[in-house]
């Protein structure tokens, strides 16, 4: 077997190569384009892909960590009482906890505020993920106390954004909801925090940042969500078959008792769940993406196919026409090997052009996407980059491969293998043989994907068209979502809180140009529905349904413009004292009353006082307010 040769021959063979393709200039650019359309789609998406569902936690060793917590009947999982983080400490299968819970906060810096991302997490998080600081330190079990100093790490980014880098920052006093902390610490760069797509700007220790709830006036109970590392040799359904032994006595010891009745009840009897913690926590993303990016992959691996083929089609054409030159060089006694590696050469060489223009295209193409998403959702500390790492390349490449196994090799040893005496003869002919069935082959191959990739855009289009014209059943046109945000030391009772919001209410609305102002406790197809058990209080044995219910008040419906088919709105007149009231959608109220007659009928939803006892006193339309593919909504 012949060489593969020297350097100076390799490098003599792209120089021919290229000089050739020069040319062919409409050849060279159609094939580069060809591939760079499908491998760019395929890395473009990939891209998305491995951001929001592939890559792992900026932390030591992710594929180690497991998420605990208690599995509702809705199959979400729930946190678990911070208490239960000291039982689990002493778990020997586990080599360390984190506990955390993350969200927004008002943080001030120097004489300005501003909403930013924020983490709270139990002493032993850093350790338990492997973070390190870049600068000062990050805090321990011994400064996660609750009457301890109040001590804060600054997320790498914030502290490149606020602070320009500046090592100085330790030591200086920065303000959560009001409450000064002391900066420790920066986290070192790789670690953007435990929930996808918002790394922290701050975090502070759990038990700092803690909640007061009506069950606990101490102020020291707090929800958790728990990240815990396995030991080697442990496995999830080891560990989850430990902890169904012991998990309703760790909840019913980790609840304070003003955890009582009915509630406490249904908490503890939640069994334990144990699932991948490698990837952190998403609220959002996953749920809304995760589907469409895996049919797009499907897609684009398609449109690389037909690329594929084009390619491969153009070379064994141009291969055709260069018959006689290749048995011209045959006949003056060139071996077929070198020729066949000058032919892999101009692919390899088109191939180097289409990988490039992929790499670009797919820039391009991510930033268009993220920065289309960033200005729908309106977050500013949004953090979702896709970066071409080296699971990109190395996808980009795999995808490079498979287009020369598909579009090199073949039409290469079919234009090198050529008959010199019958080549010479005629300088025209017609394909015969197994070219000919070679190019039959590849371009029903063609026509087929092609036809494939039409009825699937057709089917996308389809569901898009139905989606904006029929499936939401609302209107968001000129409607403005904002969020409130508490002010630091602005605590009101109950009465003075629903005095301030009726009169903040009152003042929106008196601005020039709104129509109607209301509120509610989620934003529209941004909020991941949550299930609830729904049941009618005259049947309770019944079968309980599960839909969303969320609260909203006084004007939510006019604003969505969704028509209201029996019974009565909100009123801005009822109080806290005032009966319990809801309005179901037309779809729960056939499911609770087949019979009809909802309006005036009670049920209860979930296990808080408040929702125990809830008079039906409208029913409205079906709308997909959260989640597009349901019909199941409750207010």
């Amino acid at each position: 077997m012949p060489a593969i040769g020297s350097m100076a021959e390799i490098w003599r063979d792209i120089a021919f190569a290229l000089r050739v393709l020069r040319k062919s200039p409409v050849f060279t650019l159609t094939a580069i384009l060809s591939l760079a359309l499908g491998i760019g789609a395929n890395t473009a998406v990939f891209s998305l892909l491995d951001e929001l569902v592939l890559r792992p936690l900026g932390v030591r060793s992710p594929r180690q960590l497991v998420r605990i917590g208690s599995l509702e009947n809705n199959g979400m999982t729930m946190p678990v009482p911070g208490a239960v983080l000291e039982e689990l400490r002493k778990d020997p299968l586990l080599q360390g906890v984190c506990g955390f819970t993350a969200g927004d906060a008002l943080v001030g810096v120097g004489e300005s505020s501003l909403v930013a991302a924020t983490h709270s997490l139990s002493g032993d998080c850093y350790q338990t993920l492997g973070v390190r600081p870049a600068i000062g330190r990050l805090f321990t079990r011994a400064d996660d106390t609750h009457n301890g100093p109040r001590v804060a790490v600054l997320g790498y980014e914030f502290w490149q954004k606020r602070f320009a880098g500046n090592p100085n920052v330790l030591g200086r006093t920065i303000r959560i909801s009001g409450v000064p902390f002391n900066i420790i610490g920066v986290t070192e760069a790789r670690f953007q925090g435990l929930l996808l797509g918002y790394p922290p700007s701050v975090s502070a220790p759990i038990s700092q940042r803690t909640v007061n709830f009506s069950q606990d006036p101490t102020g020291r109970f707090y929800w958790a969500e728990v990240l815990a590392r396995l030991r080697p040799g442990v496995g999830r359904q080891q560990l989850e078959a430990r902890l169904k032994a012991e998990w309703r006595r760790l909840l019913d010891r980790g609840l304070p008792p003003g955890f009582k009745g009915a509630n406490r009840k249904e908490l503890v009897s939640m069994p334990p769940v144990v699932t991948p913690g490698a990837n952190g926590l998403d609220y959002y993303f996953r749920g809304h993406f995760e589907r469409s990016l895996l049919v797009l992959l499907g897609i684009s691996v398609l449109v690389l196919l037909v690329a594929c083929a084009n390619v491969a089609n153009l070379l064994l054409a141009r291969g055709f026409q260069r018959r006689r030159e290749i048995a011209i060089r045959l006949a003056i006694g060139a071996a077929r090997w070198r020729i066949l590696r000058q032919l892999l050469a101009e692919s390899a060489l088109v191939l180097a052009g289409g990988l490039a223009g992929a790499l670009a295209l797919s820039l391009f193409g991510i930033k268009l996407v993220l920065a289309g998403f960033a200005s729908a959702y309106a977050r500013s500390d949004l953090s979702l980059t896709a970066p071409i790492d080296w699971r990109v390349l190395l996808f980009a490449s795999g995808a490079a491969l498979l287009a020369v196994i598909l579009f090199g090799i073949l039409p290469a040893w079919q234009t090198s293998d050529v008959d010199s005496a019958s080549a010479l003869k005629s300088a025209s002919g017609s394909l015969t043989g197994s070219r000919a069935g070679s190019r039959r082959i590849l371009l029903s191959g063609q026509v087929a994907l092609t036809l494939v990739i039409l009825m699937c855009a057709d089917v996308c289009a389809g569901s898009l068209r139905y989606l904006r014209q029929n499936a939401l059943n609302f209107s968001s046109d000129n409607v403005l979502n904002a969020q409130l945000m508490p002010l630091p030391h602005g605590g009101l009772d109950n009465k003075g809180a629903v005095t301030y919001l009726r009169n903040l209410l009152a003042a929106v609305k008196n601005i020039p140009g709104v129509e109607s102002v209301s509120f509610s406790s989620f934003a529209p197809l941004v909020s991941l529905p949550y299930k609830e058990d729904i049941r009618r209080l005259d049947h309770p044995d019944r079968a309980v349904l599960q839909a969303p219910a969320e609260f909203v008040t006084d004007g939510f419906l006019h604003i969505m413009r969704i028509p209201l088919l029996a019974g009565r709105d909100f009123r801005n007149t009822e109080t806290i004292e005032s009966p319990r009231t809801g309005i179901v959608s037309q779809s729960v109220a056939a499911r609770l009353f087949p019979l009809g007659g909802a309006v005036g009928r009670h049920i209860q939803f979930g296990s808080e006082p408040e929702t125990r006892d809830v008079v039906i006193i409208g029913v409205v339309a079906d709308a997909q307010l959260e989640d597009p593919h349901t019909q199941n909504r409750a207010f």
